[in-house]
């Protein structure tokens, strides 16, 4: 359970309120791959108060993004790298700073998430083409959802 992950507000403020819709549609996204139940929390809804704008949307992307996922089905978590995984490489940013100078990174994280022979890869963090190396038998469907840095893909074996 994520009782209280950061709230949304009308701007940012540095580790304690995040304005941005999209951050919420991940959070809401990750939240259900992960199958962790969670509570929404917002600066006016501590408070009390009818959400502002920034923050209405706020919840909305988030409600968007758990529900992105189109099954009821059960997820299993499967980690880029790991054997069977549907991805087996990407370019990832790189933590040696020298490194990413010559070969920047496009895509910060990918998520899979399966369920039988259908999955879904949250593609987070992304900036160019992630050169993803599909593996274990999976391969891409399409992208069913996207927003500014990130995208989801449907994928299937």
């Amino acid at each position: 359970m994520s009782g209280e992950p950061i709230g949304a507000d009308e701007t940012t403020e540095a580790g304690r309120r995040e304005a941005n819709p999209t951050f919420f549609y991940i959070l809401g996204l990750l939240l259900r791959g992960f199958e962790i139940c969670s509570v929404f929390h917002s600066q006016d809804g501590l408070n009390g108060a009818l959400l502002r704008p920034n923050q209405h949307r706020c919840a909305l992307e988030h409600v968007d993004g758990f529900h992105a996922i189109p099954t009821d089905d059960r997820l299993q978590f499967v980690n880029a790298g790991w054997q069977g995984s549907p991805v087996s490489a990407a370019n990832f940013h790189k933590d040696d700073p020298e490194e990413e100078k010559r070969n920047p990174g496009t895509v910060v994280r990918t998520y899979s998430f399966i369920a039988g022979p259908k999955g879904w890869t949250a593609l987070v963090g992304l900036t160019g083409d992630p050169r993803i190396v599909w593996g274990g038998g999976w391969r891409p469907v399409g992208v069913i959802a996207a927003r500014t840095g990130m995208q989801l893909i449907e994928i299937e074996r």
